[in-house]
């Protein structure tokens, strides 16, 4: 029996519409779902009912939007789904200059890959769809460049950029006037077209220049000569082209006056001669003397000026005059009478040296007068004084010229000898002695003397001394007759008189024991420089001393104090006593040496002692003479004698007193088995010794208290130490038993590159053992990788010199080391894997990893299914690729699928990579997919 019923499915009939693709500037579309009246969710939804949609926010890759309708009957949700996938523009960029002339061809280019570009260059001139192109301005102007930029999703993206099109600068200007009297104002309008880049230069023809567009008015002074012309001329440049434009003005002269004349100053009569050298094109002449009108002539007809008995000037005028303006001038000419007389009285013709003589002069007062005093000196002027200062006769002469006549005349004078005056005293004279002064003097028939303090005048001594109460710089003056003539003479002289110092000090102490060292300080007063006698032939210099006395004795002290001048003073101190000093010292004997316990024996040998103290350490101290001490321990330790006389005087002295006892010989060794080579430490237990030697039997010994040797040849040896303390004690002991030195092997090998047919230039070596004696092998490849198999097979992944290290060891443990440098030649691998599961699996499965060696360049680059770069890597290490893909997108997964890597490299031979095979047969390629599972 079978029974049935009918199920009805409700929903089944739901359509979202098919999945879709939208640009992010795209702006808002609409969906409509099937049936009608549900609702939408999705990240770019905007309005859920009606279903707008827009993707300009921050979607990128696939938005999954869903489409939710509620089934009336049962109330049952129901759903579809779409995935809508959100391409982004591609941005373009246009590299162009800001400005560019007309007719000028600019190359634009779209540098964007897989896109297409569409330019709109802003002038009359069609758009062009092109990656690369050319266009021209043909107007000047300022242009918005538009370029739109379609990718392979069909997304646009527009960039605008303005240019400036500029033509060739043009230069013309114009001038209010171009003729006129100087100074002459022009004003100059520039009618160039302005263009901002355009320069403009102008010079003006006068050594004036500018930069400015329009320079306004300009003035223009007169040339030197004549009528000047003055070019103007301009330059207009820019980045387009170079205009010039040149006009000119003339500038008419004002007159300038200029004559000459043959004399400016001249005997009567004088003919004086004319030349006109005016310029500035004069059209009226007219010339004046004194302001008395002569002629109108271009040049003025030669003239005779006349004077009597007086100079007279005459003033000649020159004007001249045209259209633009009148100059003056005037000249003077002096003319002076052609006769003269000399004639002149003096107030005294004899006297002393020195005589001072008054000329008075009786001459016309237009002439110069000159003199000539006959003992080699001159002077000028009508009246006029002179002093003789030599005796002698001298005859007086007068000239008197006025240029035009001369005469002369002359008077004789006597000069008497004075007294030649001379005496001396010391530079610098100290206050507490007489100045001496001493007359040098020759012939004098008297002498008064006047010291310059108030005291009367002194004529009792030729050659006198004068004391001083105060110290100064007097003025000291002698005056002297002479015996010949009657003459007198004054002289005047400082004497400096100074101060003197005050000599005083003070000391420690005036006796003590030897060396006794006596502490002296000046209290002087006005000194500067010190000196001590000490009182037995030495002497010291200083202000504060010291001095030490080494031998008993009594010393009388004294000290000059000496100032600036060498004035000085003295002082004494007496007497002082320095007492002897007794020597300390002792010997010390220790019974039955190295044996303990014992007694040391001290004997005091001082002198010039009466007391004593002795001081041992542990504060053991005595007073008698010869002390004795027992000792159960060896010891080291400081003895002290203080010896001291009866002035209280002492001597120390300190021994340092050893207490010897037995030593013992003691050592242990690191290891009694070593190899040969192989360094061995001995470690010194031995005590009471300070000196030891070993023997090592085999090679050579040694002193040092731990030392570490090696043997060179393999055997038994026995060790024996000798120690011994001040080479008083002594002790030794051996080794119960010698230590063993095992042989070494010897390391060597030879390498060989081995070829792989499917590889070339793979880095595979064969290395094989050619040691002796060895069981054991290590292998250091100097890349990381080590080894230890015999004769190992190694594949090298860096190219170069790499250096090979064998270490071998024999039954012993003994080792020995061998190095080689082999040389890898380029080679190089690349391979790309085509799958991996970033969720699961060890590094190598759940990353992607390119793997390669002998790398000078690198790039991959790993593409999602819409050509969004998702990954890229260039970065090598010792021509390897060291970075790995996580499977990850700006820190998000990528979903499973397949994605597609590019890939171009080059080898460090210089090789470039073609491609990847995965199966024998295949086609080399440089570009492939890889799975991403998940």
């Amino acid at each position: 029996m079978t029974d049935s019923f009918l199920v009805n499915v409700f929903g089944a009939d739901i359509n979202a519409g098919s999945d879709t693709g939208v640009c992010k500037n795209s702006g808002t579309l609409t969906f409509t779902g099937s049936p009608l009246g549900g609702y939408w969710n999705g990240s770019g939804i905007i309005d859920s009912r009606i279903a707008t949609y827009n993707a300009s926010g921050n979607l990128t890759g696939i938005d999954t939007l869903i489409y939710v309708l509620q089934e009336p009957t049962l109330g049952c949700l129901i759903r579809d789904s779409i995935f809508v996938t959100v391409y982004s523009p591609t941005p373009g960029s246009i590299n162009l200059p800001d400005s560019v002339c007309i007719n000028q061809l600019l190359t634009y280019s779209n540098t964007q890959p897989n896109t297409s570009a569409t330019w709109v260059f802003g002038d009359s001139s069609s758009p062009v769809s092109s990656n690369n192109t050319t266009h021209t301005y043909t107007i000047a102007g300022n242009y918005t460049i538009n370029l739109f930029i379609t990718n392979q999703y069909g997304c646009i993206d527009t960039i605008s950029r303005a240019i400036e099109v500029a033509e060739p600068p043009n230069a013309i200007f114009s001038l209010d006037t171009i003729r006129g009297c100087a100074i002459l104002p022009i004003t100059i309008q520039n009618n160039s077209n302005y263009y901002g880049a355009t320069v403009y230069a102008w010079d003006y023809g006068d050594g004036q220049t500018d930069t400015i567009f329009n320079p306004g008015t300009i003035y223009f002074d007169q040339g030197p000569g004549d009528s000047t012309i003055y070019h103007i001329h301009l330059t207009a440049s820019n980045g387009c082209g170079v205009a010039t434009f040149e006009d000119s003005i003339t500038v008419y002269p004002i007159p300038v006056v200029d004559f000459g004349v043959n004399y400016t100053d001249s005997c009567s009569p004088a003919t004086i001669n004319f030349a006109n050298t005016t310029t500035g094109r004069p059209q009226n002449y007219f010339w004046y003397i004194n302001g008395v009108f002569i002629s109108n002539d271009s040049t003025l007809a030669t003239q005779v000026f006349t004077t009597d008995s007086l100079d007279s000037t005459y003033y000649v005028t020159l004007i001249t005059t045209n259209f633009c303006g009148s100059d003056t001038l005037t000249k003077p000419v002096l003319i002076h009478p052609n006769t003269v007389r000399a004639f002149f009285n003096t107030d005294i013709v004899y006297g002393c040296r020195p005589l001072n003589v008054t000329f008075t002069s009786y001459v016309a007062p237009n002439a110069t007068i000159q003199w000539n005093f006959g003992d080699g000196n001159t002077g000028f002027g009508n009246i006029i004084s002179h002093v003789f200062d030599t005796a002698g006769t001298f005859t007086v002469w007068q000239y008197v010229d006025n240029y035009c006549g001369f005469d002369s005349i002359s008077q004789t004078i006597q000069v008497l000898p004075q007294p030649d005056l001379s005496f001396t005293m010391d530079s610098v004279n100290c206050g507490n002695e007489p100045v001496q002064f001493s007359n040098t003097s020759d012939s004098l028939l008297g002498v008064v003397w006047n010291y310059g303090d108030g005291s009367p005048w002194d004529s009792s001594a030729f050659t006198p001394s004068h004391s001083y109460f105060s110290p100064g710089t007097y003025n000291v003056t002698m005056i002297g007759v002479a015996a010949s003539t009657g003459c007198r003479d004054t002289l005047t002289l400082p004497a400096n008189v100074v101060s003197y110092p005050y000599s005083s000090f003070v000391f420690n102490n005036n006796d003590g024991c030897a060396p006794f060292t006596l502490e002296l300080q000046s209290t002087s007063t006005g000194a500067n420089y010190y000196v001590w006698d000490l009182g037995n032939g030495d002497t010291l210099t200083g202000a504060a001393v010291n001095y030490t006395y080494f031998q008993q004795g009594t010393y009388s002290v004294s000290l000059t104090s000496i100032d600036n001048n060498g004035c000085l003073d003295v002082e004494y101190l007496n007497p002082i006593l320095v007492y002897p000093v007794p020597n300390s010292d002792f010997v010390f004997t220790q019974n039955q040496p190295c044996i303990l316990p014992s007694t040391i024996e001290f004997i005091n040998t001082s002198t010039g002692a009466t007391n004593y103290n002795w001081i041992f350490e542990n504060n053991i101290t005595t007073t008698q003479q010869d002390p004795i001490l027992n000792f159960n321990d060896p010891e080291i330790f400081e003895a002290t004698l203080i010896a001291v006389s009866n002035f209280g005087c002492r001597d120390t002295i300190d021994k340092t007193i050893k207490v010897y006892g037995k030593p013992n010989a003691d050592f242990e060794i690191d290891d009694f088995l070593a190899c040969v080579n192989q360094p061995i430490t001995f470690i010194n237990n031995s005590t009471n010794a300070n000196a030891y030697y070993w023997d090592f039997e085999g090679t050579l010994p040694s002193t040092e208290i731990n030392p570490t040797i090696s043997y060179s040849n393999s055997g038994t040896y026995n060790i024996v130490l000798f120690i011994n303390n001040d080479s008083v004690c002594f002790d030794s002991t051996q080794l119960n038993f010698p230590i063993q030195i095992n042989p070494i092997p010897t390391s060597g090998f030879t390498w060989q590159a081995i070829t792989d047919t499917s590889v070339s230039n793979n880095g595979i070596f064969q290395f094989t053992d050619q040691s002796n004696g060895a069981n054991q092998w290590v292998w250091n490849f100097s890349d990381g990788s080590r080894d230890s198999v015999q004769s190992p097979i190694h594949r090298f992944y860096t190219n170069g010199n790499i250096t090979i290290e064998q270490i071998v060891y024999n039954q012993f443990g003994c080792p020995d080391t061998s190095e080689q440098n082999i040389f890898i030649d380029y080679f190089g691998t690349l391979f790309i894997p085509n799958a991996f599961s970033p969720d699961a699996g060890n590094e190598e499965t759940s990353y992607f990893i390119p793997k390669g060696a002998g790398l000078s360049e690198f790039l991959i680059e790993v593409y999602s299914p819409y050509g969004e770069l998702v990954w890229s890597s260039t970065k090598l290490i010792n021509g390897q690729p060291v970075e790995k893909w996580d499977g990850k997108y700006k820190d998000s997964p990528v979903p499973q699928g397949a994605y597609t890597w590019k890939v171009r490299a080059i080898f460090e031979n210089g090789q470039v990579w073609q491609g990847m095979q995965y199966k024998a047969g295949e086609k080399l390629k440089s570009v492939g997919s890889v799975v991403v599972l998940r």
